[in-house]
């Protein structure tokens, strides 16, 4: 594996702009250690939604990025490497201090403070004195604030005053009331102010205005609310717009004047559009805070021919260059009828426009736009997959330097739009290699046992990654070699035979990130589609092997080891569906499902007991409601005689998520359980029943030693070290190095939502650990001691 970075230090007073840039210099006004960790993430990179760019004002090579999968990143060179931050939710924001190049903020549990470049974090809202705790509840682990008041916080938007670095301004929404607060000591103290009666989606402070009476604009859907002295006025938004989308402000130096953009229509997060709300599809401009408004949309429908506006997903400007105007534009429609989707370009305050990224797409083609590099996704899909950006940012002080995001990739123009260049991987001589932003959903990493350069990683969305350079870098491995294509999304396990070379199977399915229940709530199991295949020449071709038993979402595979080799007897988990028993090398496959209560029971893992071959399975949990005691109920069953019948065991009291099972290999009637929480009905009520627990007698009974962390997805026992390791959605992953009886973090893996974990066959100190959503992660076994853990708040420690 690639050599990681620890630790960077900015020692040198100044730091260039990107070297294609207009030469500008950028001041450090502090030496500071950045992000410290021995943990990396190995993949191809990108691969899921990244969303709110943004560019420090100080520092025109530090970018901050966040995804919809909880995990934050961020870039100290430009893009050429990322390193990821655990805020423990998905951030709304990140809002930089214009005065003190180190400091910013964002929100996701809290209003977070960082003043070390996103290194450590602190909880400045709700305040110290207001704050009790937090509890992380239901399937996805969700952490809450628990308030002395109890009421659930939310801040969607916040400005900084842009002269003084102690003004703060932030819409908060308290249960189903949302204020304006502002504190006057950086957020040591705050005052709810107004009550708003509008969604407020961006704050703006008018840098025209009386630094000691500010004006500031709370931009909301339906209008704009300018509040001053404690005095509110409110400005309509134009004729026909019930709501606004987006919104962008700038501050032009040479004009005194304010200037401020919106979007309106349908849109990806125009939520009254899917109300089937009448609104108007427009670009709009306004100098006076909304009092009158100017549509500078008819320049962008030049070339349009569509019978209806394309949609317009994000705007943006330059603080300081608000003349340049940058929007992400879909269902364009030219006149051969080819769908453009991409970004187009003002640079005259929008009275003309240019198409400066031009994805071209039919029913059959796709055309990347001629000024695009690279990327692993456009090579393999083609510009559907990212479509057109989220999000846009603009460089304060350099307005041709932009940052966008979308469904897949990061990207970045230095040349204001001339030329864009995707930041998210780097292509090498045998495949594309991860620079550290990686949105990917992953179960398992597993090598060839017969080449040890040869490794898989069974990922979803972009289903199987192969590399041939021993993980140094990585590509799609289901290209035209067998796999069909309607199942070539997901992959949730590979199983190689140790003793025949080349011989190996692979379950996987269209249908991804099972087994969170938004993947079955409101579909029926018997339309999975997907299967279970065979190679013979170490994956460069597949075949179909399950044709008789139907299609499924097969999720786990299990290969007895004293079969005979060349006619290997194999188990297998078909979600919804049961087990299945193969005694022909996998050719061919039958239900096994005596013993196994219900018609559709949630067959997730295989485990074997090898002191005496017994096989275990782990039924998911169906409830979410916290409910007991009934048919919806998750399971462990347990089968000596080779799935010819199972029997259900016994689980802790209150117990009903089991998800994993792991055995001590000196006591046979040792079982190690790991289990999800119930949610419990109580907004700030802990969820029950999860954690880890131990039965000395076969699963009669059981005791509990772990219970701080309710939501464990895997376990796995090393034999090399004699240490188990667990891992789930709280932000950790533990060691136990006395049988399962005590468990340590492993210091360094922030991620919020650690999923499986996979052995380095070749160190055993060192742990692979797959996420719902941050690729893969590689480090020590035992931790980093000297990795941050991100948040620093006396009372939200993790």
């Amino acid at each position: 594996m690639k050599n990681h970075l620890n630790l960077i230090v900015i020692t040198i007073s100044t730091v260039l702009c990107f070297s294609c840039s207009p030469t500008k210099e950028v001041q450090n006004t502090k030496e500071i250690d950045l992000i410290s960790n021995q943990w990396i993430r190995i993949g191809a990179g990108g691969g899921g939604g990244q969303f709110t760019p943004s560019i420090n004002p100080h520092d025109s090579t530090n970018f901050f990025v966040k995804c919809d999968m909880t995990g934050s990143y961020v870039t100290y060179n430009a893009g050429q490497t990322w390193e990821n931050f655990n805020l423990h939710r998905s951030s709304h924001f990140f809002v930089h201090d214009p005065q003190e190049e180190n400091t910013l903020y964002a929100f996701s549990i809290g209003l977070m403070k960082s003043t070390d470049k996103g290194d450590t974090w602190q909880v400045i809202y709700p305040t110290d004195d207001e704050l009790l705790g937090f509890i992380p509840k239901g399937d996805h682990a969700t952490e809450r604030l628990v308030t002395k008041d109890s009421l659930l916080i939310d801040v969607p938007t916040m400005a900084v005053d842009p002269d003084n670095s102690d003004n703060l301004y932030i819409v908060v929404q308290l249960g189903e009331d949302s204020f304006l607060h502002y504190s006057n000591d950086q957020g040591q103290n705050w005052t709810k102010d107004v009550k708003l009666d509008n969604e407020v989606i961006s704050i703006y402070v008018d840098p025209t205005s009386d630094p000691e009476n500010r004006k500031i604009y709370l931009q909301g859907r339906k209008n704009i609310i300018v509040w001053q002295d404690g005095e509110t006025t409110v400005n309509e938004n134009p004729e026909g717009v019930h709501s606004f989308t987006s919104f962008a402000n700038g501050y032009d130096k040479e004009t005194d004047e304010v200037y401020t953009y919106g979007i309106s229509g349908e849109n990806y997060y125009d939520y009254y559009f899917k109300d089937k709300r009448p609104n108007v599809s427009g670009v709009f401009k306004t100098t006076n805070g909304g009092v009158t408004w100017e549509s500078i949309q008819e320049p962008l429908l030049k070339y349009h021919q569509g019978s209806e506006a394309p949609e317009w997903r994000a705007i943006a400007t330059s603080a300081f260059h608000p003349n340049v105007i940058y929007i992400s534009y879909n269902d364009y429609i030219d006149e051969e009828g080819k769908e453009w989707i991409g970004v187009a370009k003002s640079i005259d305050y929008g009275q003309n426009w240019e198409f400066t990224w031009k994805d071209k797409m039919t029913a059959t083609t796709e055309e990347v736009s001629e000024n695009f590099a690279g990327g692993w996704l456009n090579e393999r899909w083609g510009p559907s997959w990212g479509e057109n950006p989220f999000s846009i940012a603009v460089y304060a002080h350099d307005p041709d330097l932009v940052i966008t995001t979308d469904f897949g990739r990061s990207i970045k123009s230095l040349d204001g739009g001339k030329t864009w260049e995707q930041i998210y991987t780097t292509k090498t001589e045998t495949g594309w290699a991860t620079r550290g932003i990686d949105v990917t959903t992953t179960y398992q990493v597993t090598y060839d046992p017969f080449d040890d350069q040869h490794v898989f990683i069974a990922a979803a969305d972009v289903g199987l990654l192969e590399s041939v350079d021993g993980g140094k870098s990585w590509k799609i491995g289901t290209e035209e070699n067998g796999v069909p294509a309607k199942w070539e999304n997901s992959c949730y396990q590979i199983e190689f035979d140790e003793d025949v070379k080349g011989k190996g199977w692979m379950l996987m399915s269209w249908i991804h990130d099972i087994p969170r229940p938004k993947m079955w709530r409101r579909k029926k199991f018997e339309d999975y589609p997907g299967g279970i295949l065979r190679t013979t020449n170490s994956g460069k071709t597949w075949e179909v092997v399950s044709e008789e038993i139907g299609e499924g979402a097969y999720t786990s595979i299990l290969m007895d080891p004293e079969s005979e080799p060349g006619n290997r007897t194999l188990y297998a988990c078909g979600f919804g569906k049961g087990a299945y028993k193969s005694t022909d090398d996998g050719k061919t496959w039958t239900l096994k499902n005596n013993g196994i209560e219900g018609e559709q029971p949630l067959a997730w893992e295989l485990r074997r007991r090898d002191s005496d071959g017994a096989i275990f399975l782990i039924e998911h949990r169906q409830s979410e409601d916290g409910s007991f005691g009934n048919e919806l109920d998750g399971n462990v069953y347990i089968s000596t005689d080779g799935a010819e019948s199972w029997r259900k065991m016994n689980l802790p009291e209150k117990t009903n998520g089991p998800t994993c099972v792991a055995f001590d290999p000196e006591n046979p009637d040792k079982i190690i359980l790991s289990a999800w929480g119930r949610l419990m009905e109580g907004v700030y009520e802990p969820d029950t029943g999860g954690g880890i627990f131990i039965s000395e007698d076969s699963g009669n009974t059981w005791r509990q030693v772990l219970s701080k962390d309710q939501h464990i997805e895997d376990m796995l026992y090393d034999e090399r070290t004699d240490r188990y390791y667990a891992v789930g959605f709280n932000g950790s992953a533990y060691y136990s190095e006395t049988d399962g009886e005590d468990w340590e973090r492993i210091n360094g893996f922030n991620f919020k939502w650690g999923q499986n974990l996979s052995l380095d066959p070749f160190n055993p100190d060192k742990l692979f650990i797959t996420t719902f959503g941050g690729g893969v992660w590689h480090g020590p076994a035992t931790g980093d001691p000297n990795a941050t853990q991100d948040i620093v708040s006396p009372k939200v420690q993790w």
